[in-house]
């Protein structure tokens, strides 16, 4: 493939990445699951755009756009995550008094939801800020991406994902949630190697191709289930007393050490 392709098909990528998050700010009826998608599509485009780091493109404003705009998706998001952990729990645990808890989180998650769309009617600001991005991308000198350029990008990626690993192994709750977001962003590069041309040749974890990113897959969600069942701890702790309260947290820490 021409170094032209490389950059062309890094183009188109990111053009349609954007096209995802644009539609997951549309106004719908189901705010709850377009915020996720255009949130995983940002994730998607950011990990795009970390592949190309470098390159002889200047990435460093559209991302710290795309940054902003998926940290001011973050409360809403995460209101709606901490409620389905404990509809989660509640389910596997049907015989524990969780009632109270899904009650008080799905009002807050309605209260979170409510507060942003009066603060950002129809995402018109967010709208904006994607639309910055997505100009300073489109100006890009893209034919000038290189395959040596995403190779070395790629393999700082998977240092970062070790170095996270090692920092983690205290179980600091802020170094676990690195570790995810390294991971997270070393499989969906991963997974876009094939769009761009290019095999998966390194190595994680002495695993390659499709059982490297499904390892990868697998940690992710084991770490950000680790993540719901925090946030949901922290949530139920201050929650007024009921008798069922010292059973869920109990539960809550034996889900944690499990998991």
């Amino acid at each position: 493939m021409s170094k032209q392709g490389v950059g062309e098909r890094a183009r188109a990528l990111a053009r349609h990445e954007g096209a995802l998050i644009l539609q997951g700010l549309a106004p719908t009826e189901s705010p709850e699951q377009a915020i996720h998608s255009a949130r995983k599509a940002i994730r998607r485009l950011r990990a795009l755009l970390a592949l190309l780091e470098g390159s002889a493109l200047d990435l460093d404003r559209a991302d710290l756009d795309l940054q902003r705009l998926g940290d001011s998706l973050s409360d809403m998001r995460d209101a709606h995550v901490v409620t389905e952990a404990a509809e989660r729990v509640h389910k596997d645990h049907p015989a524990l008094d969780l009632g109270p808890v899904v009650e008080r989180l799905r009002a807050r998650s309605e209260h979170v939801m409510r507060n942003e769309m009066e603060r950002d009617p129809n995402f018109s600001r967010r709208h904006k800020q994607l639309a910055d991005a997505a100009l300073w991308l489109d100006a890009q000198p893209w034919q000038a991406v290189k395959m040596s350029d995403i190779k070395s990008a790629l393999a700082r990626s998977e240092r970062r994902a070790r170095k996270a690993k090692k920092r983690a192994v205290d179980d600091d709750p802020e170094a676990v949630h690195r570790w995810r977001r390294r991971v997270r962003r070393l499989r969906m590069q991963l997974e876009v190697l094939p769009e761009l041309g290019l095999e998966t040749a390194s190595m994680v974890d002495g695993l390659r191709g499709t059982g490297k990113t499904k390892a990868l897959h697998k940690l992710s969600d084991a770490l950000g289930w680790q993540q719901d069942l925090r946030m949901l701890r922290n949530l139920v702790r201050p929650m007024p007393v009921w008798d069922g309260k010292a059973a869920v947290l109990a539960l809550i820490n034996t889900e944690l050490s499990n998991s």
